[in-house]
């Protein structure tokens, strides 16, 4: 495999295998890193997770991807960068983001500066 095959795969000198939605964390040196594709492209970027167990009642900003599984109540700021709802992820809230992609639910206003995404299993709610 080379970085020519990034549809799938991307695979760096040092050996970082990334799939697009998944993370994988080895290399050949022993030692490993965690990178997330978010989208295709030669960028790997680092994303936050909200796990399903998770409810957060409250404001929740950031300075990079975010990924939630769990539930949030009041507001979501990522200006500049994703906010994915997962197939478990439940948000009442107003989502300010780049790009917002809609797995899960969610309750409230979206204001998005480049992309809007609801998937055929997610909802948005007003």
């Amino acid at each position: 495999m080379n970085c020519a095959s990034v549809v799938l795969f991307l695979f760096c000198q040092r050996s970082d295998f990334v799939t697009r939605g998944r993370e994988f964390r080895t290399r050949t040196d022993g030692t490993s890193k965690s990178f997330y594709l978010s989208h295709v492209g030669s960028e790997a970027v680092e994303q936050a997770t909200i796990g399903r167990s998770l409810v957060i009642k409250g404001e929740v900003n950031g300075t990079e991807s975010l990924y939630i599984d769990g539930r949030i109540e009041g507001a979501v700021n990522f200006a500049g960068h994703r906010v994915t709802i997962g197939g478990n992820g439940s948000v009442a809230a107003n989502i300010n983001a780049r790009e917002v992609v809609i797995i899960g639910e969610v309750q409230g206003n979206i204001q998005c500066t480049d992309r809007l995404d609801i998937r055929s299993e997610g909802s948005l709610t007003a």
